[in-house]
């Protein structure tokens, strides 16, 4: 399945009555990765098919099964939801299995878009690393970079690698009209507004909501990402 690539995940800093600056990325896409931070959200959607099926295409495909995991304030990843198929192969793991519960109670997690973690082979795949400590999580990143197959070879605990049948995307909840909403991880003030000329935004500083000053006249205003809590009204 296809692997969705997204754009970079940005901060905003703002204060109330005070105008909105431009964001600064904090994680470089072009190297492949992100951290995961608090709020956001990891949806995993594993494809079956017929049960010793040799190969792989659309006449043998049974559907797939969903799971969706949150960042916690802790950094512990906790299970929001999951989505079965009907009648599972039995020689095929069921989603929630990909990844080891050890692995969802670590505090510090890298979900890096695609890998080629067997050269062999020479597919790529996308792959969670995780640690208790940044300088533990720091100490797997290097040992991706220079072993990958010792990094997340054998039954790790700390590393997950998506099957190749896998697609891994990242989103935020936000609060739009008063309701919890689900968005891609890109997402920006526009896509949420729309033709919207008069609207109110808040963000969360330091547990409370800040009012975020914007010109709805001004395109750049409007290509603010969002983050997760952003709460948007009209």
């Amino acid at each position: 399945m296809t692997k969705f690539l997204f754009l970079i995940f940005v901060l905003l800093s703002s204060c109330a009555m005070r105008k909105t600056s431009l964001p600064k990325a904090v994680d470089d896409v072009s190297i492949g990765w992100v951290d995961l931070r608090d709020g956001m959200l990891l949806r995993i959607e594993n494809a079956y098919y017929k049960e010793g099926a040799a190969r792989r295409g659309i006449a043998n495909y049974l559907g797939t099964e969903t799971l969706s995991l949150q960042v916690m304030p802790n950094g512990k990843l906790k299970q929001l939801e999951v989505i079965p198929l009907a009648i599972r192969p039995t020689d095929q793991s069921s989603v929630s299995a990909l990844m080891p519960d050890v692995q969802q109670q670590e505090r510090f997690h890298r979900f890096y878009f695609q890998v080629v973690v067997n050269k062999k082979s020479g597919t790529s795949n996308a792959l969670l690393l995780s640690s208790q400590s940044k300088a533990g999580l720091e100490q797997l990143v290097r040992l991706l970079a220079s072993d990958p197959g010792s990094a997340c070879g054998g039954k790790s605990q700390h590393c997950t690698v998506f099957p190749e049948a896998c697609s891994v995307s990242l989103g935020i909840e936000i609060i739009l009209n008063g309701r919890p909403t689900k968005v891609a991880w890109t997402s920006t003030l526009a896509s949420v507004v729309g033709k919207q000329k008069q609207f109110l935004m808040q963000r969360r500083q330091r547990g409370k909501l800040v009012r975020v000053e914007l010109d709805p006249e001004d395109p750049e205003a409007l290509r603010l990402p969002l983050l997760p809590g952003d709460t948007i009204s009209w």
